[in-house]
């Protein structure tokens, strides 16, 4: 082999391992975006479900602070200078009508 044909063997390996170096680079910035679009993705999530959470949360705890009010009354209430809970609460029903 002559000198010029291995120089220019070498120049075409050169060549050949250089594209191949590129085409690793893409992939690896490819990866790289497809991993921070991702990442970006999951922190709006993650901001949506710890939103929707403490909502869904404080709406239940609303829902259990009203239905014990309603089965448990402790306080009792001034109507008209008078005490009366929830349950003694002073209604006559005659014929059907209330008695006023």
């Amino acid at each position: 082999m002559t000198t010029k044909k291995v120089v220019s063997d070498l120049k075409k390996i050169i060549q050949i391992q250089e594209k191949i170096i590129k085409k690793q680079e893409n992939e690896h910035k490819m990866v790289h975006r497809l991993f921070i679009h991702y990442l970006n993705r999951f922190e709006e999530f993650f901001h949506k479900y710890k939103f929707h959470r403490k909502l869904w949360l404080h709406s239940v705890n609303d829902f259990n602070e009203f239905t014990r009010a309603i089965l448990h009354p402790n306080k009792k209430e001034n109507i008209k200078g008078k005490k009366y809970g929830a349950r003694d609460f002073p209604i006559i029903i005659r014929e059907g009508k209330d008695d006023k």
